[in-house]
């Protein structure tokens, strides 16, 4: 098994409506910047040094929508949040990421102001990279090669616990940041602005 880091930033613009009282949809434009480190010694081939890890980095668009259904009461709520997106990269190699996301939340309300939940966080991603890698073996007098290749990566868990809080800083600001744990972690922060 390999051992893979992937490292993402992403900013987007989320234009959403709620066209029943329990059910909001929205769609999201967004960019993407982002690294990928693969440790390939667990492979067991007697690399050199400098050909043990594959770095791959990445930048581009990312296209996608997805529904939210809300239920609640003045002190309790209940959401589910489902997303799908597609991403189209270029960078160090060609690559493309899709990605399905779930995330179900049972919180409390405290005051106007603030949410606190538990929950869960649901993710089914496939990266898909391809391209050339100078391969520098470190042999006196040898011949460097390109290697052409074609990798698709995923995640190994797809479930996770999470635990978040939610904040209005001001009629338009808003704060959310949502910490998974488990097999898989994550972290998941948001500043929203929303106009009038």
């Amino acid at each position: 098994m390999l051992d893979i880091d992937n490292d993402i930033r992403h900013g987007d613009i989320k234009v959403d409506v709620w066209v029943l009282p329990f059910l909001n949809v929205f769609g999201i434009y967004g960019q993407i910047d982002g690294d990928t480190k693969i440790d390939l010694r667990a492979l067991g081939l007697s690399l050199p040094p400098q050909t043990n890890s594959l770095n791959i980095n990445y930048d581009g668009d990312v296209y996608g929508g997805g529904i939210v259904l809300a239920f609640g009461g003045d002190k309790w709520f209940g959401s589910v949040t489902a997303t799908v997106t597609d991403t189209s990269l270029g960078g160090d190699f060609q690559s493309s990421v899709g990605a399905t996301t779930i995330q179900p939340r049972f919180g409390l309300r405290f005051g106007d102001h603030t949410e606190v939940w538990l929950g869960g966080y649901f993710l089914d991603a496939e990266e898909k990279h391809s391209g050339s890698i100078d391969l520098d073996l470190g042999l006196v007098g040898g011949v460097v090669e390109d290697a052409e290749f074609a990798v698709a990566l995923s995640q190994q868990e797809d479930f996770n616990f999470s635990i978040g809080t939610h904040m209005m800083l001001s009629d338009a600001w808003e704060a959310t940041v949502e910490v998974g744990a488990g097999d898989r972690r994550t972290v998941l922060a948001n500043f929203t602005y929303r106009f009038d």
